[in-house]
């Protein structure tokens, strides 16, 4: 969630539409109708059944309304949640979303000083144990991005592979190689210490209306998202549930406000503000066009609400 140091860029602003009213802004051309026989294919495709996902509240941070979306007041101060998901997959086993906010919170990293406060329950690790899990059966942790809110502590599943986007990785590593700033996710600290595998998605097919989605376990059970955007590298996960599909948007829609009413947050939290664009109009119209989707932003668990299923839980 951490905000990008890329300079905005006025031309990009106007391509994305971000200097329009809402109302004005033009759908991108350039996005893919969805497959006629897209929504036969979530049930055909799909080779396994039972999957469940948890979802964990590691900690919170305040912060003015207009930064995440312009349909809210500069003047207002919004409570985010900091999830992390679990999915229990019945030949996978254990797959983490996200690692929620390291244990000692503070102050955010880079230009985004809010203080962000680490849930009472503890981090993603101790809720997770404290719930009987053990983290030596995480067998995955996939990650949406490399802000410092959603990193936690990856070394804490000792037998989890670790999935980035390749993009993101070494973007990271880029803006790191002189010394990380404090509580920043560093890659060349971190990438002794994992089982890492970095995704490139370039070559995956597309999925539904999104340009690319790759099969992770080749039973059409979990699909990663290109989502990039937000930062450069930013994944989403399609998970098909009994139920029906969730897509765990990570940051690329920050609140419902993003992905249902194409309200933009404000430019110095995008990498890309035009794929950024690009990616909340997908979502927008997956949303409209499969009616059982559930999409749960980044920081944002008003969906546990709005749409319960017997097959998704608030852990307490």
């Amino acid at each position: 969630m951490a905000r990008s140091r890329a300079p905005f860029c006025v031309g990009l602003a106007l391509l994305a539409g971000c200097a329009l009213p809402a109302a004005r802004r033009l759908e991108p051309k350039d996005i893919r109708p969805l497959p006629r026989f897209f929504l036969q294919e979530l049930v055909t495709r799909r080779r396994a059944s039972g999957l469940s996902l948890a979802v964990y509240d590691t900690g919170s941070v305040t912060v003015p309304g207009d930064l995440l979306s312009e349909l809210k007041s500069p003047r207002s101060r919004v409570q985010l949640s900091l999830p992390a998901f679990l999915i229990r997959h019945p030949e996978q086993g254990l797959i983490l979303f996200d690692a929620g906010l390291p244990p000692q919170g503070g102050a955010g990293p880079g230009e985004f000083h809010a203080a962000y406060s680490p849930s009472p329950k503890g981090d993603l690790a101790s809720q997770l144990e404290r719930g009987g899990v053990r983290l030596e059966d995480v067998r995955w942790v996939m990650l949406s991005h490399l802000h410092w809110d959603h990193t936690g502590r990856l070394d804490a599943y000792p037998n989890a592979t670790v999935v980035a986007d390749r993009r993101e990785w070494d973007a990271q590593a880029q803006k790191t190689r002189t010394g990380p700033l404090p509580g920043e996710f560093d890659p060349a600290a971190m990438e002794a210490k994992l089982r890492l595998r970095l995704a490139d998605l370039a070559g995956a097919p597309a999925y539904g209306v999104f340009d690319h989605g790759l099969d992770l376990f080749q039973d059409g059970s979990v699909y990663l998202i290109d989502l990039s955007g937000h930062s450069p590298g930013s994944l989403g996960l399609w998970v098909n549930l009994d139920s029906g599909p969730v897509l765990l948007a990570g940051d690329a829609a920050w609140v419902l406000d993003n992905c249902q009413d194409l309200a933009l947050p404000q430019p110095q939290t995008m990498s890309d503000p035009p794929q950024y664009w690009r990616k909340l109009n997908m979502m927008s119209r997956m949303a409209k066009e499969v009616p059982q989707l559930v999409i749960f932003p980044g920081h944002d668990l008003m969906p546990l609400k709005l749409q319960p299923k017997p097959d998704i839980r608030l852990v307490p």
